[in-house]
């Protein structure tokens, strides 16, 4: 089942056991899509030990193109099986062919879909994500070029992929967006989308832009040194 909350679009995933080990959210507003990124740290306590234990919620942007440039040039491209799905759902699910698996054959990118009972709705979700994970690998690509250009002028502390973009400690009732080097506390009003969650998106938004400038002025930089030494 999809769901459309004002310019997102919630795309459900599951694996084969039926569990919800995915949840693809798909953004329609380019600023969203530019502050939405989180790990998510809760502490809870282990009932049978007692002892604090601390989960991490990884978030994943994909690339998205309306102008589904991102579809594969030929059908020679993809390999689209169809399955009965498995798992929870009643009994219609394990007797039609609803479930679809797409494969792409020149990046090996697998999708799997079976939310729906229609065939035909989990075929448009199933080419959704594709599109949008072959688009996310083609600017990745592209930011990795654009990474080397400029790695000799930037900083080399600044924060990479693999960092902790924001995190929300539950025990100590704060927010930390560690891109903008921002603390907020008033948690529960961070989670509600008030105020104190707009001033983390807004100082967010500022280090964005700030980033960006950076880089680009770096990428000329770069650009320019290597047109001089040749």
């Amino acid at each position: 089942m999809n769901s459309t909350t004002g310019r997102a679009e919630v795309i459900r995933a599951r694996d084969d056991a039926g569990n919800m080990d995915k949840l693809a959210h798909s953004v329609l507003d380019d600023v969203l899509y530019n502050v939405l990124s989180d790990l998510l740290m809760k502490t809870h306590r282990d009932e049978k030990t007692a002892k604090a234990k601390t989960a991490a919620i990884r978030v994943e942007k994909l690339a998205s193109d309306a102008s589904d440039s991102s579809t594969p040039d030929s059908k020679a491209d993809v390999r689209v099986e169809t399955m009965r799905a498995r798992g929870a759902g009643g009994q219609h699910v394990n007797k039609t062919e609803s479930a679809i698996r797409i494969t792409h054959m020149p990046t090996g990118v697998v999708v799997s879909m079976q939310d729906h009972r229609s065939q035909q709705r989990n075929r448009e979700d199933a080419w959704k994500v594709l599109r949008s994970r072959i688009a996310s690998q083609r600017v990745e690509q592209r930011e990795a070029e654009a990474a080397r250009l400029r790695s000799s002028v930037l900083d080399q502390s600044q924060i990479t992929r693999g960092d902790k973009i924001r995190t929300y400690n539950y025990g100590q009732d704060r927010c930390t967006d560690h891109r903008a080097a921002v603390d907020v506390h008033n948690l529960p009003d961070v989670l509600e989308g008030g105020d104190t969650l707009d001033r983390v998106m807004q100082a967010a938004r500022d280090c964005l832009v700030d980033g960006e400038i950076r880089a680009l002025v770096a990428e000329e930089e770069a650009k320019a040194r290597t047109a001089a030494s040749k």
